[in-house]
C-alpha cells in the first residue's frame, strides 16, 4: 500500500508579509533545480536543497559528471547560507564571494 502525504506550505508572499508586519526580517528562495540524487520527474521535494548546501566539498567525487551550472548553484546557495549563519543576513555585502 502506498501512502502519499501532500504538504502544502503557506503562500510565500503571505508568510513574508505577516513576518515583516511584526518587524521580523525574513528571506526566502524558491528552488526549481532538482537535486542530483532525486528523480527529476518528482520535482523538488522538501529538503531538496540540502545537497546544494551540504555536499559542495564532495561533489567532484560523488557526482563527477555534475554540470558546471549545478556546481555554480551549489556555491551560490552555500554563500547565502554561510552569510545567514554568520551575520543573520543572507545578503551581507561585507562578505565576498570567491
Amino acid at each position: 500500500m502506498n501512502i502519499w502525504l501532500l504538504f502544502s506550505p503557506p503562500p510565500r508572499r503571505d508568510h513574508l508579509d505577516s513576518a515583516t508586519k511584526f518587524g521580523v526580517k525574513s528571506w526566502f528562495y524558491l528552488l526549481k533545480e532538482s537535486s542530483l540524487d532525486y528523480a527529476p520527474e518528482y520535482g523538488v521535494g522538501h529538503g531538496g536543497d540540502f545537497p546544494f548546501k551540504f555536499v559542495m566539498e564532495t561533489l567532484n567525487t560523488e557526482h563527477p559528471n555534475a554540470l558546471p551550472a549545478a556546481v555554480e548553484l551549489m556555491e551560490i546557495i552555500g554563500y547565502y547560507w554561510i552569510n545567514f549563519a554568520c551575520n543573520l543576513d543572507p545578503n551581507n555585502r561585507k562578505a565576498k564571494r570567491d
